[in-house]
């Protein structure tokens, strides 16, 4: 940011420090129990209450009030990601948050977005759980950094492609 930014700069770096710690503690387990736990608190019920939430309230609300579904699921989306308060995670996770709010469109079914979000988190949970048990070895922190551009271009490829098929069914009214 800005040098005359700086102020915001540092409340962001603090927030994200803080969020750091919360979720360091709840992704720091190593028993196949804490993983079901984990898997319960991050994976099904916050997918299934933010879906609730973000798709099945604030998104059909903005939508009856705009008229407008892109309006409706890209709001939804950046408020969904600013919720989180993890600012330099806030673009990746918006558009997560609109795949959802298209897959909902798309469908007409808050299901589909719902068991997408509890894959999406469960994954996560997942192979952090892996990770702790040492059965594979991955620095998080440079995910970004060694993925393979050839699997970034297939999933989106992939996506895109689902996205295009599901458009083509009847859709939601708000």
């Amino acid at each position: 940011l800005p040098a005359n930014w700086a102020a915001l700069e540092n409340l962001i770096k603090g927030m994200e420090k803080e969020m750091e710690k919360i979720t360091h503690f709840l992704t720091t387990f190593d028993s196949f129990w804490q993983f079901g736990i984990a898997f319960l608190v991050i994976a099904v019920i916050a997918g299934l209450g933010e879906e609730l939430i973000f798709r099945g309230l604030i998104l059909r609300k903005i939508w009856r009030g705009t008229g407008n579904i892109h309006v409706a699921i890209w709001l939804s989306a950046i408020i969904f990601s600013a919720i989180h308060f993890q600012f330099y995670g806030f673009v990746p996770r918006m558009l997560l948050g609109a795949f959802f709010g298209y897959l909902y469109y798309f469908t007409g079914n808050l299901i589909v977005p719902i068991i997408a979000h509890i894959l999406n988190n469960g994954f996560v949970v997942l192979v952090m759980y892996f990770n702790n048990i040492h059965l594979i070895d991955i620095d998080t922190e440079k995910m970004d950094k060694n993925l393979p551009i050839s699997a970034v271009i297939a999933s989106l490829l992939l996506t895109g492609f689902l996205l295009n098929k599901l458009s083509k069914n009847d859709r939601v009214e708000a």
